[in-house]
């Protein structure tokens, strides 16, 4: 059956804002400042990306949580290695004998001072 269509005219790029009630989008938009306020206020005295003037914190609390919104494409070991993602471990940790067990390219392990 063939059966002509009239267009819809009300339809446009926001519509994927039409799921939820705008109190509902404004409570995840506070959540979503309140959890990159919390990340600010925890790495901001160990970390020295997250110092300098205010501008430049502004935008890595955004940068920041907006970042964790796109999540990991790695979901297992496997992929890990697959992807050649870089792999972050405490120095001194179990987790380095680990990698070299598992045949991890030692040029993406990446080590931090505990």
């Amino acid at each position: 059956m063939v059966v002509r269509t009239k267009r819809d005219r009300n339809s446009n790029g926001w519509v994927f804002l039409k799921p939820l009630r705008l109190d509902l989008w404004m409570a995840s938009l506070a959540f979503f400042c309140f959890t990159g306020f919390v990340v600010w206020a925890i790495e901001q005295r160990i970390n020295p990306e997250f110092r300098g003037p205010p501008s430049k914190q502004f935008g890595i609390i955004f940068y920041f949580t907006f970042s964790t919104l796109r999540g990991s494409r790695a979901t297992s070991v496997a992929d890990l290695q697959r992807n050649g993602d870089y792999v972050g471990y405490e120095l001194g940790s179990f987790v380095e004998l680990l990698l070299r067990q598992l045949n991890f390219d030692r040029s993406r392990n990446v080590n931090t001072l505990s």
